[in-house]
């Protein structure tokens, strides 16, 4: 009995090193497969980082139009691609974004995109994504980014979301075109507005003046005031 025992757990971790190194070559050609990947979109100066026009051209055969769908920065920042350098994704990051989304083909990006819509979001997770959007559109060590693009990423992070309603976001625009001094607008403004959206969407009778507000946001309610 022992010796045909021992010949059965034989057969049986034969079968699991049969497994094992299936389960070992399957890995290693998913990995491979994400590196060609990368290497697809990396740029031929910096082939360890895939930069914005690397970016743009995953967007485009992941059927996304980066320059007016939000779903492009929600695909980066799902993955938690392009966080250490802004519009940038180096191959670290790729890979392991790639592993734990089961990610190693294009028709694997396109089958994630109807899960990319910010309606799905919770607020926690709507206002991280919006922290991520400024940080990945700074330039190189710049930590503010011009009004002009600061309003078109507007347009593009609340566009059909219904978080801030459209007459907040317009007149805020306006008020940043028209009113604002300075031409750079910092994190710190950029996340306060998603707050006094969220807080004062059409209203502002209950405003603390005296609040933590950055003076942006306590101009531009002096602005709405005026109006008035």
């Amino acid at each position: 009995m022992f010796g045909s025992t021992s010949r059965r757990k034989g057969r049986r971790s034969a079968a699991d090193r049969e497994k094992s190194s299936g389960r070992g070559s399957s890995e290693a050609a998913a990995a491979a497969a994400v590196k060609a990947l990368f290497d697809k979109y990396a740029e031929d100066d910096d082939p360890m980082v895939i930069g914005v026009e690397g970016i743009d051209t995953l967007c485009t055969d992941v059927g996304i139009d980066a320059g007016e769908d939000v779903r492009g920065l929600v695909l980066l920042w799902k993955l938690g691609l392009a966080k250490g350098r802004p519009g940038q994704i180096t191959l670290e990051e790729w890979q392991k974004g790639c592993a734990a989304n089961n990610i190693d083909s294009i028709d694997k990006f396109k089958a994630i995109v109807p899960s990319l819509d910010t309606g799905f979001l919770e607020h926690n997770d709507f206002r991280d994504l919006y922290k991520f959007v400024f940080q990945f559109n700074r330039e190189g060590t710049h930590r503010t980014i011009d009004r002009e693009f600061i309003i078109s990423l507007f347009e593009i992070v609340f566009k059909g979301t219904g978080r801030v309603p459209p007459e907040r976001l317009e007149s805020f625009t306006v008020f940043l075109r028209q009113y604002a001094e300075g031409e750079k607008v910092t994190l710190d403004q950029w996340m306060n507005f998603l707050e006094f959206g969220t807080k004062h969407p059409t209203d502002i009778d209950d405003y603390d003046e005296n609040g933590a507000w950055p003076i942006m946001i306590d101009d531009y309610v002096e602005y709405l005031k005026e109006k008035k």
